[in-house]
Order: C-alpha cells, then sequence, then structure tokens
C-alpha cells in the first residue's frame, strides 16, 4: 500500500495519482511487490525541522527518507518508511532545472525510494550505482507513462 499525505496547499500541483503511480512504478521495478511506503508533501517549514531534529541540518531540503523496514506481523508485508518532500524546495528545484514541477516530483520520489531500498551516494561507486539505477526507474516511468 502506497500512503500518500499531501499538504492541502499543494493537493493541485501534486496530484495524487500520480505520485501514487511513481511510487509504484519503483517498487514493482526493484521487485517490492509486498510492501508499504507512506509519502508526505509539506512546506519547507515542516522538512526544514524535519531536517534539524534527525540530521542536524538546520535548512530545508527537497527530500528525506526515514527507513523503517518493519514486516507486519499481520499482514506480513514489509513497510520501508517514510519520504518527506518539500513542496516548495521542489518548486524551486524545478524551476532552477527548467523542468515541469511533475517531472522534478518523480525524480524526489525515485530517490526517495532509492534510499529506503538501501541505496546511497555517499561514495563515488555508491553514487554511479544510484544514479544508473534512479535514471533507469525515470526512463521507465516516462515508458510507461507513454503507453497508457
Amino acid at each position: 500500500m502506497i500512503n500518500i499525505i499531501i499538504n492541502k496547499n499543494f493537493q493541485n500541483s501534486f496530484p495524487e495519482h500520480l505520485i501514487g503511480k511513481f511510487c509504484q512504478v519503483t517498487l514493482n521495478h526493484c521487485e517490492e511487490t509486498s510492501t508499504d511506503v507512506t509519502v508526505v508533501i509539506d512546506t519547507d517549514a515542516f522538512i526544514q525541522n524535519l531536517n534539524k531534529q534527525y540530521r542536524g541540518i538546520d535548512e530545508a531540503t527537497d527530500v528525506l527518507s526515514f527507513d523503517i523496514d518493519h514486516i507486519d506481523p499481520e499482514t506480513g508485508r514489509r513497510y520501508l518508511g517514510d519520504i518527506v518532500i518539500s513542496a516548495q524546495t521542489v518548486e524551486r528545484n524545478a524551476k532552477a532545472n527548467g523542468i515541469a514541477l511533475i517531472e522534478e516530483t518523480r525524480l524526489v520520489i525515485v530517490h526517495g525510494l532509492l534510499h529506503l531500498l538501501g541505496y546511497d551516494h555517499s561514495s563515488p561507486d555508491e553514487e554511479q550505482k544510484m544514479w544508473a539505477e534512479q535514471n533507469n526507474i525515470v526512463e521507465l516511468i516516462k515508458e510507461t507513462s507513454m503507453n497508457q
């Protein structure tokens, strides 16, 4: 199950059905079919507070991933964790990169999910693997969208 929580101020800019699709394609590609995750889209202030509390960095960022990796004893489903996205930072980044908001949103969702699945970019080798997988999934989502 993909739980999506969008701050009411951003519901028009971040379509829930597309966010769900980005997550589902990513999870399917990574063979995570019995997996649950939560995506939260909120403000810079909200994510800045989390970033300060959990990472000691007092600034907003585009996406944070909180790895839970717990098996629900009742359902047997794996709960990966939570992805928190700052709508405002994603909007700024999309504008700065000259791309549509939905493209930047797709990228941060894939990026956040890959972190929950164990990918990292703290070394050049890890970064290369993560970026390659991220690019593969983004292209897969684009192809999937074209075929529907």
